[in-house]
């Protein structure tokens, strides 16, 4: 039996260790993998174990599932992801950001990056003769509202993406919100809350459930 715990918290530190090298927060990873910041504290503590769903899912977010396994990686360690993390913290540090919110912010780009590039997958294989630019993803409508919003109140812009990600997670398959809407969303409740300089819970609920909806149609 201690052997069996021994290697539950062996996978837990594991994870968490993962989770650090690719950027991710404790409750923003939780919300990708679809479980509560809680279920993400009992797994990275050994309390509990992970199940074949969260495990997918974490692979396809860049864990490294053979390490948090065996403790043998499968492939080099990405070196990009952990300089990221370097340069925010030392962002951190100089700024008075909240690493948090930094996270949430280049998240949310790639999120939104990523939808854009889906939603194109058709056209390019059509026209494979075509060479695209990769960084075209990037620009899109609303990331330089958010690196201003992030500028101007990274406190509040932060407590906008944490509710909105407690909704999507509280909710799980109920809710599911593109990259793109998500980035819409937080910025149009971030210009909502700006005067009062405070998160009304109720609204952001409303207003992920509406979007959520309109994305369906």
């Amino acid at each position: 039996m201690s052997t069996y715990m021994s290697n539950k918290f062996k996978i837990g530190y594991r994870l968490r260790e993962e989770r650090d090298r690719l950027c991710f927060s404790q409750a923003l990873f939780a919300g990708k993998m679809g479980v509560s910041r809680m279920s993400q504290v009992n797994y990275e503590t050994g309390r509990r174990s992970p199940d074949a769903e969260y495990l997918f899912a974490a692979s396809e977010a860049g864990v490294d599932i053979a390490y948090v396994i065996t403790g043998i990686r499968s492939k080099a360690p990405d070196f990009y992801r952990m300089a990221t993390v370097f340069v925010l913290e030392r962002i951190q540090l100089r700024t008075g950001f909240a690493e948090d919110i930094l996270s949430f912010v280049i998240e949310a780009i790639a999120d939104a990056a990523t939808s854009d590039w889906l939603s194109d997958q058709q056209e390019m294989q059509e026209r494979p003769d075509v060479e695209w630019d990769m960084s075209a993803w990037i620009r899109s409508p609303g990331l330089d509202e958010m690196i201003g919003a992030l500028l101007e109140n990274g406190r509040l812009l932060r407590d906008v993406f944490g509710a909105v990600n407690a909704v999507l997670v509280c909710y799980g398959e109920d809710l599911r919100l593109s990259g793109a809407k998500r980035v819409s969303l937080v910025l149009m409740l971030y210009r909502a809350f700006r005067s009062a300089d405070k998160v009304d819970h109720d609204v952001v609920y409303d207003a992920v459930r509406l979007a959520a909806a309109r994305q369906q149609l």
